[in-house]
């Protein structure tokens, strides 16, 4: 009971430090908004955004394995590519081009995208 009590004041505190910083510093990205036309099919770009979500899939498996609510909620037999990352993207953007600004992080694109996709009902 102890183990488990200090185990949720650590993750309290560490949640309240990353919120504090990302409050306080300006958002960090690798690609921005403004950069997604000029370097959209580059082969390393595109690998960055695969990467970006399944780093995203994988924080939704650890909250499924935790009986916790999912971020998004892909059909379990489907495998996400490169592909649908960049087409996810791509809809993303094309469907809210007022949301997201030239200096808009493409990796909170790609969640939204992924979310709005794959809705949990």
């Amino acid at each position: 009971m102890i183990a488990t009590s200090f185990k949720a004041k650590r993750i309290s505190i560490l949640l309240a430090l990353i919120i504090g910083v990302t409050t306080v510093l300006p958002a960090y990205s690798a690609f921005l908004v403004k950069d997604y036309p000029r370097i959209k099919n580059d082969k390393y770009f595109r690998l960055y955004v695969a990467g970006v979500g399944d780093g995203i899939a994988a924080a939704n498996a650890e909250l499924s394995f935790r009986k916790q609510k999912n971020i998004f909620c892909a059909p379990t037999q489907l495998v996400l590519t490169i592909e649908n990352y960049a087409n996810i993207l791509d809809q993303e953007l094309r469907d809210n081009p007022t949301i997201y600004t030239v200096e808009f992080p493409v990796e909170i694109v790609l969640l939204k995208g992924l979310i709005k996709t794959f809705p949990c009902k």
